[in-house]
């Protein structure tokens, strides 16, 4: 019933199993305890940083999609690459980074660090061998065009930022202007737009 105590005892069972004084690691690992009807369940976190932040997108604007968000709507709704996608409200350009990494099968985060690295098991020539598979099965160019649009001038160069971060240079296509004036040129494809609305957000997508 004291958490304090609960700590305390646990602090020093992993510092007895891994020989040390209670912590795990280079840097600071975060251990979660749940209790419940006096079980215990011990999990660790193995991401570090939240699991959508790729490690990609520094510049922002306002509102901006959660990476995981807009990766789960493309793949929801079916898009693999096969098909010209145009991004209508492109903000920091997330749906349009996710749209061009899953069209190329490129890992996502594979630029960032985890948690895991600084467990005292981690193996770093192993990660090394399963990010050169991952690199092996990616596509060298887009077979069909990612374009990203948006009005406001600063949204288009976040959204630069973000794809050369990203290691999208020249693959997407920005243009800045109006997407009710905007002729996408193309007879099939997706077409993506989201906005904020007051009870959330909404996707559309024809």
């Amino acid at each position: 019933m004291h958490r304090g105590r609960i700590a305390a005892t646990c602090m020093a069972a992993i510092g007895k199993a891994l020989g040390t004084a209670g912590t795990v690691g280079i840097r600071p690992q975060k251990i979660f305890l749940r209790f419940n009807a006096d079980r215990c369940l011990v999990s660790i976190d193995s991401s570090g940083e939240h699991l959508h932040r790729r490690g990609y997108r520094f510049a922002r604007v306002r509102a901006p999609l959660r990476e995981t968000l807009a990766a789960g709507c493309l793949l929801a709704c079916g898009y693999d690459g096969s098909l010209p996608l145009v991004d209508l409200m492109t903000g920091s350009g997330t749906f349009a980074v996710e749209a061009a990494l899953i069209a190329l099968n490129r890992a996502p985060g594979k630029e960032r660090d985890f948690a895991f690295m600084d467990w005292p098991k981690y193996r770093p020539g192993l990660w090394r061998q399963l990010l050169a598979e991952a690199q092996s099965e990616e596509r060298s160019g887009l077979s069909q065009p990612v374009v990203a649009v948006d009005k406001s001038d600063s949204a288009i160069i976040a959204a630069r930022q973000n794809l050369e971060t990203a290691g999208l240079k020249g693959l997407v296509q920005l243009q800045c202007t109006d997407f009710q004036r905007f002729v996408p040129g193309i007879s099939r494809g997706w077409c993506f737009a989201i906005r904020l609305m007051a009870n959330g957000w909404a996707v559309e997508m024809t």
